[in-house]
């Protein structure tokens, strides 16, 4: 097996392709919007109501940023994805799609697009908006020990230990075809893969980014899982997970994933699906290549925690 220590590094100037550098946000429809509003503000979510929608941002982004997630009412679905980039691989991205035969797609309806954007349709016949926007992936891997205030004890009080997931770190969706939604993502948006096997797939920011943004796991359908926010520490994740459960929540945690590395607290939403506190993921420096590594099955999911929930690589997609 081939570890990710084994790996050359480029200058993100040299690469010959254009690529996208974060995940800027995704949509999705839900069936009851006062209900999620709710719910995402406990998670701890600056969410904000905009008529017939909700914008849901970290709780540390900027309010003329684009909002980490856009809730729209209807059946449950994921509506789009965004990723951004530098602005000067925007023409780079057209003639991109150009030369690979893709058509451009005007963004979804009741979708409001991003300046400068382009749109393409991934092969399930997910709306993909590149955007020219500020990279919002960290440059470095960020360490996340728990405070000492004064020095030695490490340990905070409940009184000042509240979950803060500031930043949106990657979204983990259902594919019928794992490897051709692997090489979509690759060889159009020039993501990088992570890690992988039958089952799983994920996948990284060449310019530097977390051990994934985005990944998939093979279905018989398309379909949303989660997607994730970053927190201070483990104890965060804690206090998030035990408070979440208090008010009915159910989930799945504390934990920590093989892929990414990653400490966990998934928490299930009031219509089936998920969303993640995280901390302490691996982070893949700008122009790495990785070799792939072939994760055994028992390593798809998590190294260590509760069982895991019977239903919660089900895919509800009809």
């Amino acid at each position: 097996m081939i570890e990710t220590s084994e790996r050359t590094v480029a200058r993100p100037a040299q690469l010959a392709f254009p690529a996208a550098h974060s995940l800027l946000g995704l949509g999705v429809a839900l069936p009851d919007l006062a209900e999620a509003q709710g719910f995402y503000t406990a998670f701890g979510l600056d969410v904000e109501g905009q008529g017939s929608r909700l914008a849901l941002r970290g709780t540390r982004a900027a309010r003329a940023a684009p909002p980490a997630a856009v809730m729209t009412e209807g059946a449950k679905r994921l509506t789009h994805l965004t990723f951004g980039a530098y602005e000067e691989d925007i023409p780079r991205f057209k003639a991109h799609l150009d030369a690979l035969g893709l058509k451009r797609m005007d963004a979804p309806k009741g979708i409001d697009p991003l300046a400068g954007s382009i749109w393409v349709a991934d092969p399930d016949g997910t709306a993909v908006q590149i955007a020219p926007s500020e990279k919002t992936t960290p440059e470095a891997r960020r360490e996340s020990v728990p405070a000492a205030p004064d020095g030695w004890r490490y340990c905070p009080t409940r009184a000042v230990t509240r979950p803060d997931p500031f930043r949106l770190g990657h979204t983990f969706l259902f594919t019928s075809d794992l490897e051709r939604s692997t090489r979509f993502y690759r060889e159009v948006l020039g993501l990088g893969q992570s890690d992988g096997n039958e089952y799983v797939s994920f996948l990284h920011g060449r310019h530097g980014s977390d051990h994934h943004i985005l990944g998939f796991g093979q279905s018989h359908a398309p379909g949303f899982h989660h997607f994730s926010f970053e927190v201070e520490n483990v104890d965060q994740i804690g206090v998030g997970g035990q408070a979440m459960k208090e008010r009915g929540h159910d989930g799945w945690g504390f934990g920590r994933h093989v892929a990414g590395s990653n400490y966990f607290w998934y928490v299930r939403d009031p219509f089936g699906g998920w969303i993640e506190y995280f901390c302490d993921i691996d982070y893949i420096p700008a122009g790495t290549e990785v070799p792939l590594r072939d994760l055994a099955p028992e390593d798809s999911v998590y190294l260590w925690g509760p069982p895991m929930p019977d239903d919660f690589i089900v895919n509800p997609a009809p």
